[in-house]
C-alpha cells in the first residue's frame, strides 16, 4: 500500500507539471541509457525534458527531471494518460506489455536502436509496429523496417543516422590488459552446453585471462547464476570497453559486429543454436546482418571444436587484410548521419 500511495505522489506531480516538457524519454534499463542520454543532452539544451526509468540512472551533467514508480500500474497509467508528445525509448514492444499508448492524444514514439543485429529474428513479430518512427543505423535494418511495414502493412518511418555506441565507447591507445571477452547472446543454448565452463579451463591452460560478461536477459531468464560459480571472473559493467580485451568469444550477439569494427579485429563465433524470437522471420526478404556479415567480420567456431580458436590465433598473419575487410564492411553499409 505504501508503495502505491508513493507513487500517486509522484503520478500527480507530473501530470502538475506535464505541459511544460516538449519530450519524454523511457528507459528500461541502465545498459540501454548510453544510447539515449546524448540525444537528452541534444534536447534538453533547448527544450524541457522528463525521464521516466524502471531503474535510476546516473544522470551527472544532465540538468532533467527523472522519475521511476514503484508499482507496475503507475507505468500503465503514465502511458495510458501521457500528454508529452514526443518519446524516445529503447524498449521494443509498445501496445505489447505494460507499455501503451495514450488514450488523450496522439503522441509520436520513437524507437532508439541499442544493438547493430537485424530488426527480424532477433524480436518479436509485434515488435515495433505501433511505433512512428525507428532508428535505423545500418542498410540491413533499413531493409528490414520495409519488410515490417510490407508485412505488417504498417507507414513506420526509417530515420537513417550513426550508432550511438560507436560514439560511446571508451578511446584507448593502451594494450589490451585481458586476453578474452566470453559474450553471448541469451536464448541460445551456450549456457546448457556449458561452455562458459570449457572456454574458461582452455584458457586457463593457456595462462591466458578472461572475463565473462552474459547479456542482462540471461540472469532474467535463469540461464544462469553468478551463485552457480562465484569463482568466475565477470564483467558486469553498463558501458563495455572493448580497448580492454585482445579478443571476443559471442555466439550470436550483436556485440561481435561491434567489436570487429571498433578493435578492428575478427571475433570468434560459437555455433550455438541462432535465437529466433519472431515466428515470422520467413516473411521477411532481407536476410539478417548477423548472418550475412560473419564471413566479413568473423571466425566461425564448432562447439565440438573449441581448441581451434587458439590455432587460429597462432595461424593468424593477416591482420592487415582482415582489418581493412572488416573497415571495408562497416564503411558500405553503416550510416554516419546524426540523429
Amino acid at each position: 500500500m505504501l508503495n502505491y500511495l508513493i507513487d500517486l505522489v509522484i503520478f500527480l506531480k507530473i501530470k502538475c507539471s506535464e505541459k511544460k516538457y516538449n519530450y519524454v524519454f523511457f528507459n528500461e534499463n541502465n545498459n540501454t541509457f548510453q544510447y539515449l542520454k546524448e540525444i537528452i543532452k541534444n534536447k534538453s539544451s533547448k527544450k524541457e525534458v522528463l525521464l521516466l526509468s524502471i531503474k535510476k540512472s546516473d544522470l551527472k551533467d544532465l540538468k532533467i527531471n527523472q522519475i521511476s514508480f514503484k508499482t507496475q500500474f503507475f507505468y500503465r497509467l503514465f502511458f495510458l494518460t501521457l500528454k508529452i508528445k514526443i518519446l524516445y525509448t529503447t524498449t521494443v514492444d509498445l501496445e505489447n506489455s505494460f507499455f501503451l499508448k495514450s488514450k488523450f492524444q496522439k503522441n509520436f514514439y520513437i524507437y532508439i536502436q541499442h544493438s547493430t543485429v537485424s530488426l527480424s529474428k532477433k524480436y518479436g513479430a509485434k515488435a515495433f509496429n505501433e511505433f512512428d518512427a525507428v532508428q535505423v543505423i545500418n542498410k540491413s535494418q533499413y531493409d528490414d523496417l520495409q519488410d515490417i511495414n510490407r508485412i505488417n502493412k504498417r507507414k513506420i518511418r526509417p530515420i537513417k543516422s550513426s550508432y550511438k555506441f560507436f560514439d560511446v565507447v571508451p578511446k584507448n591507445s593502451k594494450s589490451p590488459k585481458v586476453d578474452f571477452l566470453i559474450a553471448p547472446t541469451w536464448n541460445t543454448n551456450f549456457y546448457e552446453l556449458k561452455l562458459h565452463l570449457k572456454l574458461i579451463k582452455l584458457i586457463e591452460q593457456k595462462k591466458m585471462s578472461y572475463e565473462l560478461r552474459p547479456h542482462f536477459m540471461s540472469f532474467e531468464k535463469k540461464e544462469l547464476k553468478i551463485e552457480n560459480n562465484p569463482e568466475i571472473n565477470y564483467n558486469l559493467d553498463n558501458l563495455l570497453n572493448f580497448n580492454k580485451y585482445k579478443y571476443l568469444i559471442s555466439d550470436w550477439s550483436g556485440l561481435f559486429i561491434e567489436f570487429a569494427i571498433i578493435n578492428k579485429c575478427k571475433p570468434f563465433l560459437l555455433n550455438t543454436n541462432q535465437k529466433a524470437l519472431n515466428d515470422s522471420f520467413n516473411l521477411f526478404k532481407n536476410k539478417p546482418i548477423e548472418v550475412t556479415s560473419k564471413q566479413f567480420l568473423a571466425h566461425e567456431v564448432d562447439v565440438s571444436n573449441l581448441e581451434i580458436i587458439f590455432d587460429i590465433i597462432n595461424d593468424n598473419n593477416k591482420s592487415s587484410i582482415e582489418s581493412e575487410q572488416i573497415f571495408d564492411f562497416y564503411k558500405k553499409n553503416f550510416y554516419f548521419k546524426s540523429l
